[in-house]
């Protein structure tokens, strides 16, 4: 028994050692917790000139308490300049020993100052907007000592090679953004990091504003790319107010005249060569009511990237541009709404989570001139010409009847299931409806004329996006898209004339079109970063198009049905061999299943850094289209366009090159831009109606032609840019020259083309006053060429049936007058609560009522049997017109 006894108390004395132990260490170990937590709630600051670190650490040491440990030698020689305030001790601490290739470890009550881990380090992560969390495409992130870096991709996400050590500073920008500045660590190199940035903002009655001018526009080290930011466009002077593609005619290099046809034309492109993308969709209309207004909302856009050419082997299908825009994905912290309106249109926007990892966003708008009766709508009516002014005629009663409205929607759900995956669904539907009826009559002549048309046209886009970051490294992006457009017009006259002197009989004639595109697109696209020098891209697309065109007009009847499948294989790799060069070369490769061949666009750009002032950038490329717009002279203003595909024939796949080259300079906040390019463009189809009758006759033929023909165009752009404070603006200048070559016409000479304009001046100036923000924009622009006929003649057959004939002579062998508009908008925003706010402002569209001449056409009126006599008749833009809007978010 004494034995089990003392065996018992054995235990019991080592239980108790043991206790005492873990209580002893757990004392320690809190009494350590303790004190790093003491040093970490540390609040220091401090102002260092030419002073040693070592002295700097002693400093601390000795006012407060604070233990180092450090290596002497390591540390010797090392001088701290700079003024550091107040902030915690983690902060203080980055800042002191920023590019210093040093960092810290606290252990205890002891801060270690060590060597960093030397790289190169590949960092990954993802750039949103601080108050909702939405992705920003193509944020710019560029290390500390370095003017050199990376781009986000569409979805926000990033790779960045090359990050020389594990406590490296690094800065994040966004056009429209506070740049936020990203130090790391050991930990965070190992993160996926996620880097929210955000707007330059001050309260007002407890809701906060910008705090300073709204920047717009941001040039970039690649040639022909600018970023815009969609939701700044708003403050820019248009007449619909808030308008995406009239507010980009305000950007170097883009016709800011084209008031009245659909798109954007860049460099001197026509439009439909320009790819226009809205979240991976194609749209091939982006006009309302003629091209007044863009179909585009941009309260529902969050990113535009435009490329004036020189594009890389990513994109294709177009031969002068490419529009990519990313469409808002919604606030992912809590419910959003506005609602507005202006003189032409209400509009509303609502986004909101859809539980935790979803988001929901729709804006929409509608005209509601054919439910109220709109005076500036009816002017704007009248003056842009949709009604032919036969009040010219003396004794002529002219009675015009119309109904019109539009409206567009745009919508997004987006669903992140991890922090490295986006899938978004969107939507885009615009329609347009145009009735007219126009009726003449004339008691002294005796005759009744009546005219009416009837047109409708809609746009859809749908998409169907998955991005992922499946590693460091790589990248995916699969796209799903549908695309459809169709215009359709019904055209009628009817004249009945009551008249023994004239001798005319009665007239009644139609013209009708049905015209639809359609697109199936899949795309794949994946990006490979291998280290700090190189990044491949490669991927898919493959498209099948269907375009159907019938047309009626007297006996002519035009019907095509066009099927084609296009499969376009690219990749290009991204190579920076050092700190001043990088340079980009890739191979895109289109096959047309219905032609039968492949076609090869290789594709080169680069960038060389002479310092952090000078850039240097320049760009070679060729590029195929398969798909073409036709428009109509101005004899028949009131029809829509119509698509065509190429079959390799009489309608070819047009192809051009471009050769860009340009230089950036960066000087004390200003930004000098200067560009200049040449593209020479093969097998463009031209719509020319050689025989143009002024009222045709039943039974006369009357043909669609099609000519093909060659474009040169060359370039420079030159942009001086500053954004300050309460100020952003730009001032731009283009001299440009755009010749055709059609066998054809001008006896096969080249001839300026339509969107020939020599000279273009453009002044753009935003500023921030208190509670105000106001818009003020110039532009210039010297004439655009039109052909006035020399001679007008008719013939008669031996059915004694009357044939006019305009002999066209020289092709654009006049200029209009110069074009200049001044425009200017005023908004004034406050709160209207804790959580709502309020925009109130009004546009001034054509200030000074400059009556500018948009084109001129040529009519005749037959004074004999045997002669006719032309008149002139001049289209002009609109008079002045204020506006005002009001829009309240909540």
């Amino acid at each position: 028994m004494k034995s089990i006894i003392t065996k018992s108390a054995s235990t019991v004395d080592r239980v108790r050692r043991t206790v005492f132990i873990i209580f002893f260490t757990l004392l320690l170990s809190l009494h350590g917790y303790a004190q790093n937590q003491a040093l970490e709630s540390l609040s220091l600051s401090g102002k260092f000139h030419n002073q040693s670190l070592i002295s700097v650490l002693n400093e601390l040491h000795q006012d407060k308490g604070i233990n180092f440990a450090y290596n002497d030698d390591r540390l010797e020689g090392i001088i701290i300049d700079k003024d550091i305030p107040k902030t915690n001790l983690e902060n203080f601490l980055y800042t002191l020993l920023e590019n210093t290739d040093l960092t810290f470890l606290i252990i205890d009550d002891t801060i270690i100052i060590k060597d960093s881990s030397l790289g190169p380090f590949k960092i990954n992560g993802k750039v949103v907007e601080a108050s909702s969390q939405e992705a920003l495409p193509f944020a710019t992130l560029y290390l500390a000592d370095k003017s050199e870096g990376t781009t986000t991709n569409q979805d926000g996400f990033f790779s960045f090679a090359g990050v020389p050590n594990d406590t490296a500073t690094f800065f994040v920008k966004y056009v429209g953004y506070k740049t936020e500045k990203v130090r790391l660590n050991p930990g965070k190199v190992k993160q996926f990091l996620v880097v929210p940035l955000e707007k330059e903002s001050r309260v007002l009655n407890e809701i906060v504003v910008n705090d300073v001018a709204d920047v717009i526009l941001e040039n970039t080290p690649v040639v022909g790319l600018q970023n815009i930011s969609a939701p700044q466009l708003e403050v820019l002077p248009t007449l619909a107010g808030g308008d995406v593609f009239r507010s980009m005619q305000y950007l170097p290099g883009v016709d800011a005249t084209n008031n009245s046809g659909g798109g954007l034309s860049i460099r001197g492109s026509l439009p439909d060569q320009c790819l226009v993308l809205y979240d991976g969709a194609t749209i091939y209309n982006m006009d309302h009511f003629f091209g007044l207004f863009s179909a585009f909302n941009p309260e529902a856009i969050k990113n535009i990237q435009i490329m004036k050419g020189g594009f890389d082997a990513k994109y294709g299908g177009r031969v002068a541009g490419v529009i990519n825009m990313s469409g808002k994905s919604g606030n992912a912290y809590e419910p959003h709404a506005s609602i507005g309106m202006n003189f032409l249109n209400a509009h509303g926007v609502f986004e909101s989570p859809l539980g935790k990892k979803a988001t929901v966003f729709v804006a929409a708008r509608r005209t509601y001139s054919d439910l109220i009766n709109n005076p500036t709508f009816d002017k704007i009516l009248e003056e842009s010409g949709r009604f032919d002014d036969n009040t010219r005629i003396e004794g002529n009663d002219v009675t015009n009847n119309y109904d019109y409205y539009f409206y567009d929607i745009m919508g997004k759900v987006t669903y992140r299931p991890s922090s490295k995956d986006m899938i978004s669904f969107s939507t885009y539907t615009t329609t347009d409806k145009y009735n007219s009826q126009q009726l003449i009559t004339n008691d002294t002549i005796r005759f009744f004329e009546e005219s009416s048309s009837q047109i409708k046209w809609r746009n859809i886009g749908l998409s169907g996006q998955w991005g992922r970051q499946w590693t460091p490294n790589y990248y995916s992006h699969l796209i799903f898209s549908y695309s459809s457009y169709f215009n359709k017009l019904d055209h009628s006259y009817a004249l009945d004339l009551d008249n023994e002197v004239i001798d005319q009989e009665d007239i009644a004639l139609s013209f009708s079109q049905d015209n639809s595109v359609r697109s199936r697109n899949m795309k794949f696209d994946n990006e490979y970063t291998f280290n700090d020098k190189h990044r491949l891209d490669f991927g898919i697309e493959i498209e099948n198009i269907n375009i159907f065109l019938h047309q009626e007009f007297i006996t002519s009847n035009v019907r095509n049905d066009d099927i084609d499948n296009l499969i376009s294989l690219y990749v290009k790799d991204t190579y920076t061999p050092n700190e001043k060069l990088s340079l980009t070369y890739g191979l895109r490769t289109m096959y047309s299943e219905n032609i039968k061949r492949n076609y090869y666009d290789p594709r080169f750009s680069f960038s060389y850094l002479f310092n952090k002032k000078l850039r240097l950038k320049g760009a070679w490329g060729i590029y195929h289209q398969a798909i073409s717009r036709g428009i109509r002279e101005v004899f028949y203003s009131n029809n829509p366009d119509f698509w065509v595909l190429s079959n390799g024939m009489d309608i070819p796949v047009s192809n051009s090159t471009h050769y860009m080259l340009g230089l950036n300079y960066q000087w004390k906040g200003f930004d000098f831009d200067m560009e200049a390019y040449y593209k020479d463009t093969r097998n463009l189809l031209e719509y020319v109606p050689r025989t143009i009758n002024s009222i045709p006759q039943e039974g006369i033929p009357y043909d669609y032609l099609y000519f093909v023909g060659d474009n040169t165009v060359k370039g420079i752009d030159f942009t001086v840019k500053k954004d300050l404070g309460l100020y952003s603006g730009w001032l731009t200048y283009t001299l440009s020259e755009v010749l055709s070559k059609i066998p054809e016409l001008n006896e096969g000479k080249p001839f300026p083309a339509q969107q020939d304009q020599r000279h273009q001046f453009k002044s753009v100036n935003i500023f921030k006053i208190k509670n105000f923000d106001i818009g003020l924009t110039w532009i210039y622009s010297s004439g655009k060429p039109y052909t006035e006929p020399k001679i007008s003649y008719r013939l008669h057959d031996v059915d004694e049936m009357n044939i006019e004939f305009i002999d066209l002579s020289e092709v654009n062998n006049r200029r209009l007058p110069a074009y200049h508009r001044l425009d200017m908008s005023i908004a004034y925003e406050f709160g209207m609560g804790k959580k709502t706010k309020a925009v109130i402002g009004v546009e001034l569209y054509n200030i000074y009522n400059r009556r500018n001449i948009l084109f001129r056409e040529f009519r005749y009126d037959e004074i004999s049997p045997y002669e006719v006599e032309k008149k002139q008749y001049d289209r002009t833009s609109i008079s002045f017109t204020p506006s005002l809007f009001f829009k309240v978010s909540f």
